[in-house]
């Protein structure tokens, strides 16, 4: 008999199994897979609040999923989104903007400004041009594939292009792992 269990795509048990410093081991094995970054240079994550103040009355507030600092002050932005939205490029844009507006303030030097990631796990198709799982975008001259300073990346992870056999990724272990809705599958 198969069990179902509470899948880690749930907006609450994502958020307790990648949101909380006692799972920052999780957190950190996520990360690493998706950035391709040392698992060391993550070792300090500090799990911050996740929500996005309006700035002024006629503002707009966010509240992302999980927000975490790095000890070298980069902040990621991890999102699960299973509903298909029209707006998530403009939503995902509006994100990194608040994050980066988070760390300057009046009379600082723009040099504050840290690197910001946003890692997006899908339950849909988003990024039609191509197969692949994993999309990375980031701000560069088309004309001559020049980029410009890194000061954010925007990681897509698309649960439905996940291939049925494993490429040997340790990215592709971690979007099974969400694909996940049997203690069964789980197990395997």
């Amino acid at each position: 008999m198969t069990k179902s269990i509470l899948s880690p795509k749930n907006d609450f048990v994502f958020k307790l199994l990648f949101g909380e410093a006692e799972n920052c081991k999780a957190t950190t094995g996520l990360l690493s897979s998706v950035l391709k970054i040392d698992p060391e240079q993550l070792s300090d994550l500090s799990f911050l609040n996740p929500f996005l103040y309006q700035d002024s009355e006629k503002g707009k507030e966010g509240i992302l999923d999980v927000k975490v600092k790095t000890k070298t002050a980069e902040i990621i932005d991890i999102e699960m989104q299973i509903l298909k939205v029209p707006d998530l490029p403009e939503r995902i844009f509006f994100y990194k903007s608040k994050l980066v507006l988070e760390q300057i303030g009046r009379g600082n030097d723009y040099s504050v400004i840290k690197k910001v990631y946003n890692i997006i796990i899908t339950d849909h198709i988003y990024v039609k041009e191509n197969p692949f799982y994993h999309n990375r975008f980031f701000d560069y001259n088309p004309d001559y594939a020049t980029p410009f300073k890194k000061v954010s990346e925007t990681h897509i992870l698309e649960l439905p292009k996940l291939p049925k056999k494993s490429d040997g990724a340790l990215l592709w272990s971690w979007l099974k792992f969400f694909k996940v809705d049997s203690e069964e599958d789980l197990n395997m």
